[in-house]
């Protein structure tokens, strides 16, 4: 069956991930340890797609605001 971001949980890493690197990129915060205060072992994976979704969206943005004002 289809169980793309079906719970809060998948959703909730998902947007971590993404507003950590969109609009500005930061450094991940959490990591799969004891001592981060959010865990993300069980939906690792879509803090990491969330991440790489917000990274793709900076190239486009950053790319066009180069040819808005450099062009």
């Amino acid at each position: 069956m289809w169980s793309f971001m079906n719970t809060d949980k998948e959703k909730h890493a998902f947007i971590i991930g993404l507003l950590e690197t969109f609009p500005l990129p930061w450094r991940a915060r959490y990591r799969v340890s004891k001592d981060s205060e959010y865990d993300p072992r069980w939906e690792l994976h879509y803090y990491l797609f969330g991440r790489q979704t917000g990274l793709v969206l900076d190239t486009l943005l950053y790319y066009g605001l180069y040819r808005l004002f450099a062009s």
